[in-house]
């Protein structure tokens, strides 16, 4: 055994002895048959094995006699081959080929009886090739009287895998052609060698009768030229180095901008002194600073592992503050280390984990600077410290960890817009993927993949209030798109110019736009992005006593600092979710003057007594999370300058952040709190807010790849009306926030009001009227004069009854099928997927009459007044259109009786109409369908009886049914801008509704923005053809039609440049625009049709050259009937006229 205990050198020398020793053996047999060429003799078989090392013939798969070995495809003579070994695991084996040939035609080589064409044989001559293989050690125990020295004796094997061998290198190179010919040849001379044993050698014999085995390391006996010549493949456990490396520096980077923590020992990586030990190996006084760890492959299971030490001071006493320690730098200590790899998550996440138990001092790859006496003293403690001490400490805190990757973790994209949804019919059906089918190969059957008609179901389903009379859902996707909006209007407005350019004293970037994540502890990962920027930090010369704790600062502009430019850093942050009071908020004037010219501002301009609530980031108190930034731009540097570069980066990064949120950037949603004595049906008196997930969501796991429907959703809850609120933790279901597919309208979340809010509050309220205008009674009844007269009213008119409401009745949903249920007693046939609600009301008189008088009609007389109205609500989602059934019967019946006659008449009248809701690409559009003007049957005549019943009955009920109070309710609420909350400056509008099987209605939000650019192209398309087409469904539409004439007067080159930068957007000189214009100030454009313009804030959509619009011309406009149409004429440069 050698004196540093490793026999490596003397086991390689005794390998190489035997190779030598069996190489003059095979050289021998060769010179003494050098004749035999018939390879099919017996001889020659007895001694091909022993003769191989010296000499190879490839003979093909039919051994055959030749007269020449330019007739073979490969012959060589060989010098003697060479053994060395670079690792633990693997060995170069050299093979030097002295003289011989070889034939391009390998491909053909083993074909039996091939000829070789000699014309294609190339010479050899004095060719080095290394072959790098795997290698095993074994060995055979026993014992044996005639060897003495004790009973356990040791026969070590070392067994060459000649099957695993890579080609090296070639000495001299070759040509491609020539390097594939031979590179077959030689592999078929190694299993030559193989098959004859020559990969089995005898190791160092232990045959002595002490108590030590030889400890053989190659890995240790490996020089530094050794790994520069044969280890140049970068893969670790098929992983590549540069990535490994990579991950090191970031995991150093995240602990040595900590300082000096509670847990000192935490920052281990890039920082330790021996007072934070207690009962150290050495009893050195020292404090080490490191540099970033790195790793260099030996083999795919070994690597080199060096630790960097920048700076090491020494010290003497135990007071350092007043001591001048003996400082040293740039120690490089290197360890041979082993690397395994580990999986978990099925698969999913890859770990590569150094074994610290097989770590060995390494004195090839360390480096020490100086040369002193007292510096190599130090430098062996030190490598002591670290093999005993250290490398325990790097175990327990988890930094033996070299690589860590998780499948499932998508990269945050700055620059590419956020996906949106589509609105198309069509693509209704296509799931989040793009694809309605997925192949999979274990089974090899299609598999059906759901799309989302079942998320639509599932929402119909399984939403609930939990008791909340409205429930907002806010989609992670919602708050992206808000973010990327803002971020790309940055450079026209100088309101949101911060979000793309910002520069503070000694930092200056450009932004990408904000990213976020939502976590289910009710906070949100964002991530901040930077295309490019410069920072400075201090000069490294400039710094003093390292070791001293000091708390980090920027560079000040009088230091002497260091100019550095990055570009593609992405910092995370983990921020609160809170709301709070607007009036408890400090924001800048320019977001107060915003903010009053928004939708949901004047909306309820005349409500005094509403506040308003934000939903927001708490950018204040963002706390930093290196695992989940990208810094690598930042890597690059000497020393602590990275660590300064990084910190530099947070530090402004942050105050970046509450810059944004002085104005307003961090505000995620708005909503109005009126008090109760507003009377606001949808307006939240009370509210509160969560964050709801299918799966419980951390900083671990939040960068996961998944489907958009199974994102995390903030849910808005709240009561009105000035009910309690008790807050009921929501259930996450896979229909509350549905994404789509294609790119023609976003969803952005949902809206859900309560049963008794919407259904029962504004439809069923507003179709009571319905019911006492349908609804007849009589008044009177009696003989007058000799006649039967009888007077009829409405429920509506009715001088007790009128102040009654006319209640809808629920009808249970019954059990029989769709064509069943048309039969059954009490069924419609319609109840099938839908809510359905009867109102039914009887009211019949009979009268007597006898007298004296004989001007008087003695008799019977009876009056009946019937009304049966039926009311059904789909619970099924039917894309693009919600329609409400609504069916009335009135049966008006008098009869007679007297002594010499009995009569009877019978009027019936029916009516049946749809309240339709329809999503067109402008927003929703609510219209009446269908037949509501009553239409009478024959009436049905029994005995003599001249009343003209029908005309009775038509002059009682109305000669249309009116739905023109519940009309303007539901546009009010629910065409143009959804009024009771918004997502910052911007607006919302609402889509597809649908009502679910408890009653509630659900609507998706959508950006009002896509929405009003819908609008204007279709305005722009008829302006452009001249054509009639019908008004838009959205309330602006009046406005926004007089808009379009300014433009086409003005010249402007597209309506939709108006809204490229966002409908919210505002300039330096918004002061100087009018609030308000008139038609002829804007232009000349004409406005007819009872549309005003009243002398109010306005709601900003546009630029300033097309203002003047308010929220009291939106309402106005509401109410226009749909059926209407717009006529756009242009004739050239020459006015443009708006007619309805």
């Amino acid at each position: 055994m050698c004196h540093d205990g490793n026999s490596a050198g003397a086991s390689q020398r005794y390998l190489n002895a035997q190779i030598t020793a069996l190489y003059q053996t095979a050289y021998e047999c060769v010179q003494s048959c050098s004749g035999e060429l018939d390879f099919k003799s017996a001889s020659y078989d007895r001694s091909k094995y022993t003769r191989s090392l010296a000499q190879y013939h490839f003979v093909g798969p039919k051994p055959r006699k030749v007269f020449s070995t330019a007739e073979l495809f490969f012959s060589a003579q060989f010098d003697q081959p060479r053994l060395t070994f670079i690792c633990n695991h693997e060995a170069i084996f050299y093979l030097h080929v002295r003289e011989g040939h070889y034939n391009l035609d390998y491909q053909k080589a083993n074909v039996a009886g091939y000829r070789v064409e000699a014309h294609k044989n190339r010479a050899l001559k004095d060719i080095t090739v290394a072959f790098r293989m795997k290698f095993s050690r074994t060995g055979i125990k026993g014992s044996s009287s005639k060897i003495g020295n004790g009973s356990n004796h040791l026969i070590q094997l070392m067994i060459l895998d000649f099957g695993s061998a890579k080609l090296q290198s070639f000495r001299p190179t070759l040509a491609h052609e020539d390097t594939e010919a031979l590179t077959f040849y030689l592999r078929n001379y190694l299993q030559f060698l193989e098959n004859g044993g020559s990969h089995t050698l005898f190791d160092i014999p232990d045959f002595d009768d002490d108590k030590y085995s030889p400890t053989i390391d190659y890995s240790l006996a490996s020089t530094m030229q050794d790994v520069e010549r044969h280890c140049t493949e970068q893969i670790v456990c098929n992983t590549d180095l540069t990535q490994i490396n990579t991950f090191l520096h970031k995991q150093w980077l995240s602990v040595a901008r900590l300082g000096h923590p509670a847990d000192k020992l935490s920052i281990c990586l890039a920082e330790i002194c021996s007072k934070w030990l207690v009962g150290a190996s050495v009893d050195a006084k020292f404090h080490i600073q490191f540099g970033a760890p790195k790793v260099r492959a030996l083999c795919r299971d070994e690597v080199i592992l060096t630790y960097t030490i920048d700076s090491i001071a020494f010290f003497k006493t135990d007071d350092w503050s007043k001591e001048t320690p003996e400082e040293f730098h740039n120690w490089q200590i290197a360890f041979i280390v082993d690397v395994s790899e580990e999986k978990e998550c099925d698969g999913a996440v890859t770990r590569l984990v150094m074994n610290l138990e097989t770590a060995r001092f390494s004195h090839h790859f360390s480096v020490i600077t100086e040369t002193s006496e007292v510096a190599l003293g130090y430098f062996y403690q030190i490598v002591h410290f670290l093999s005993v001490d250290y490398l325990d400490v790097i175990t327990q805190y988890k930094m033996h960890r070299v690589w860590h990757h998780d499948t499932r973790v998508i990269t945050v994209t700055h620059t590419a817009a956020p996906i949106q949804e589509s609105s198309d019919e069509n693509e209704e059906m296509i799931d989040e993927e793009g694809s309605a089918w997925k192949y999979t190969a274990t089974d090899k059957k299609w598999q059906r993949r759901h799309g989302q008609l079942t998320l639509w179901h599932e929402r119909i389903e399984k939403t609930t209030m939990f008791g909340y009379d409205q429930v907002l859902a806010i989609s992670e996707e919602s708050i992206n798109q808000m973010f990327f909006s803002l971020w790309s209007r940055a450079s026209k407005s100088e309101f949101d110019g911060a979000l793309a350019k910002w520069s503070k004293e000694i930092f200056s970037a450009s932004f990408e736009a904000i990213r976020v994540r939502l976590l289910s502890n009710g906070k949100a990962i964002v991530w901040i992005g930077i295309h490019d920027g410069q920072l400075r930090v201090k000069s490294e010369s400039d710094k003093k006593s390292w070791w001293q704790r000091h708390s980090w600062k920027p560079a000040k502009p009088t230091d002497k600092t260091e100019t550095h430019e990055f570009s593609d850093l992405s910092l995370a942050f983990e921020v609160n979710i809170k709301m709070e009071e607007q009036h408890s908020m400090t924001l800048s004037e320019s977001w107060f003057s915003r903010f009053h010219l928004t939708h949901l501002f004047q909306a309820h301009a005349d409500a005094p007594e509403r506040l308003f609530k934000h939903l927001l980031f708490d950018f204040a108190n963002a706390t930093f999370r290196s695992e989940l930034s990208n810094v690598d731009c930042l890597c690059e540097g000497k020393g602590r300058q990275v660590v300064d570069k990084l910190e530099t980066a947070i530090c402004y990064t942050r105050k970046y952040l509450v810059d944004l949120a002085h104005h307003g950037h961090n505000i995620i949603h708005t909503v109005p709190i009126f008090s109760v004595s507003c009377k606001s049906l949808f307006g939240f008196t009370s509210v509160a807010h969560c964050i709801v997930a299918k799966e419980k969501v951390t900083v671990e796991n939040c960068g996961h790849a998944r489907k958009g429907s199974e994102a995390p959703a903030i849910l808005i809850v709240g009561t009105c009306g000035g009910r309690q609120l008790t807050f009921v933790q929501p259930q996450w279901h896979a229909g509350l926030v549905i994404c789509g597919s294609g790119k023609s309208q976003s969803s952005l979340g949902t809206v859900c009001l309560s049963k008794a809010a919407f259904l029962e509050g504004c439809l069923l309220k507003n179709l009571e009227r319905v019911n006492a205008t349908t609804t007849i009674v009589p008044n009177f009844a009696g003989v007058i004069d000799g006649q039967w007269n009888f007077d009829l009213t409405t429920w509506a008119t009715h001088a007790f009854r009128k102040n009654r409401a006319c209640k809808w009745k629920v009808v249970e949903c019954c059990q029989h099928g769709e064509k069943e249920c048309k039969g059954a007693k009490g069924c419609a046939g319609e109840a099938h997927g839908s809510l359905q609600y009867i109102w039914e009301h009887r009211d019949g008189w009979s009268h007597e009459h006898e007298g004296t008088s004989h001007d008087e009609n003695d008799g019977q007389y009876s009056i009946d007044c019937r009304t049966r109205n039926r009311l059904t609500i789909p619970t099924t989602y039917r894309p693009g259109a919600l329609e409400i059934k609504m069916k009335g019967e009135s049966i008006l019946t008098v009869a007679g009786k007297d002594e010499c006659n009995e009569w009877s008449k019978q009027s019936t009248a029916t009516w049946e109409a749809s309240i339709c809701i329809y999503s067109r690409p402008g927003g929703l559009a609510v219209q009446v369908t269908g037949s509501p003007k009553p239409r009478f049957a024959e009436a049905v005549c029994s005995g003599a009886c001249n009343i003209d019943i029908t005309k009775v009955h038509s002059q009682n009920l109305p000669q249309t049914v009116d739905f023109e109070d519940l009309l303007t309710d539901l546009r009010t609420t629910l065409q143009g801008t959804w009024e009771y909350s918004a997502p910052g400056h911007l607006a919302y509008g609402i889509t597809n509704p649908v009502f679910t099987v408890t009653g509630d209605l659900v609507c998706q939000l959508a950006s009002y923005d896509a929405l009003m650019k819908k609008e204007i192209a279709v305005t722009t398309a008829a302006a452009t053809t001249t054509t009639t087409t019908p008004m838009s469904p959205v309330r602006k539409n009046k406005s926004l039609m007089a808009r379009s004439s300014m433009l086409l007067k003005t010249g402007s080159s597209s309506l939709l440049s108006i809204l490229d930068g966002g409908l919210l957007t505002s300039s330096s000189s918004i002061a100087e625009t009018p609030m308000v214009r008139t038609p002829s100030e804007a232009g000349g454009a004409s406005i007819s049709g009872g549309a005003t313009t009243k002398q109010q804030s306005q709601s900003s959509f546009f630029s300033k050259e097309v203002s003047g619009y308010s929220v009291s011309e939106m309402k106005s406009e509401s109410k226009v009937s749909l059926t209407e149409k717009t006529s756009v004429q242009v004739q050239g440069d020459a006015k443009a006229t708006v007619g309805f």
